[in-house]
């Protein structure tokens, strides 16, 4: 086992201290001359991760490109959370981190911290559509099963992010669990959509498989008048449709093809797996619900590297 703390004089710890101080050359000696273990950690960082925490991509460049670095190897880092590269590089909003180490073939695009939250999380929770964006096309899951409410990428974005974000669009149209509750089991993400003003997410959640008439909450504020500040008067007949009646055959189909199809691939390349399915198009369309999301993002997914 490896210990957590490397003495002074060894590779390792002089390799560290010179990323600290942002010494390039002297970095790119020890790594030549001495040969350090970039993988060992120091105070329970590798220095792959002390280069994404400080944000010094040339270090972090030096390091990927002259030596042998496990970018897998997760490190104590803020309030002792146990995080790999790629979810520091995505806590930071470095693009250029995050699209270099997606050039690694061994790299474990999907791996968590210590709370179960991985790269894809901590871009909803950021607020990075382009890397989210980036992870996905790259074959990232949109959600790690099993998922509890806050780890889901989707509640995040929902949660804390702006009325105008398209993340939960993106993350919904890759596969997402749109049935996550909250513990007590009362209410869903569609109500909490329509609380933060974005009706018109809630009605793609209910197209994806958020079934209303299962959420006692949501129910019991709309019948009270409580969600009347959020509905305009077609929301409102939406609404009681919705709660009132079970979904269509057709839609009730399209969950469940959507739903096994993501247990099959655990939500890697879902939307691409989704298009191989002997299908016409147009019922894939209406499956995968391209007819139905912002046209940018259908754009984003398919034509974008």
């Amino acid at each position: 086992m490896v210990s957590n703390v490397i003495p002074k004089g060894n590779p390792a710890h002089d390799l560290q201290q010179a990323i600290i101080a942002g010494n390039r050359e002297l970095v790119l000696s020890i790594l030549l001359q001495k040969h350090a273990d970039v993988n060992s950690l120091v105070i329970g960082k590798t220095a792959l991760s002390l280069t994404i925490s400080q944000n010094k991509y040339d270090l972090f460049s030096i390091l990927l490109e002259n030596a042998s670095v496990n970018v897998n190897v997760r490190s104590k880092l803020m309030k002792n959370n146990l995080e790999a590269p790629i979810v520091t590089a995505c806590r930071i909003s470095n693009v250029d981190m995050v699209k270099k180490l997606l050039q690694f073939k061994n790299l474990d695009i999907n791996v968590v911290d210590n709370h179960g939250r991985g790269a894809v999380w901590m871009c909803a929770r950021q607020g990075e559509y382009d890397i989210l964006k980036s992870l996905l096309i790259a074959g990232a899951s949109s959600e790690m099963l099993p998922s509890t409410w806050s780890q889901s990428p989707l509640y995040c974005d929902i949660r804390y992010t702006q009325n105008t974000s398209k993340i939960a669009e993106l993350l919904i149209l890759n596969g997402a669990n749109v049935r996550i509750t909250t513990p007590a089991h009362q209410t869903s993400l569609a109500h909490l959509a329509i609380t933060q003003n974005r009706v018109h997410l809630a009605y793609l959640l209910v197209q994806a498989g958020c079934w209303l008439s299962f959420d006692t909450k949501l129910k019991a504020d709309f019948h009270s008048k409580a969600l009347d500040e959020y509905l305009t008067a077609d929301d409102q007949d939406w609404l009681t449709m919705e709660i009132n009646n079970p979904p269509s055959l057709q839609r009730q189909c399209s969950i469940s093809i959507r739903t096994q199809l993501f247990k099959a691939t655990k939500g890697s390349f879902f939307l691409k797996t989704l298009y191989k399915l002997p299908l016409p198009k147009p019922l894939l369309d209406n499956i995968s619900l391209l007819n139905i999301v912002d046209k940018q993002i259908s754009n984003d997914m398919f034509f974008n590297d």
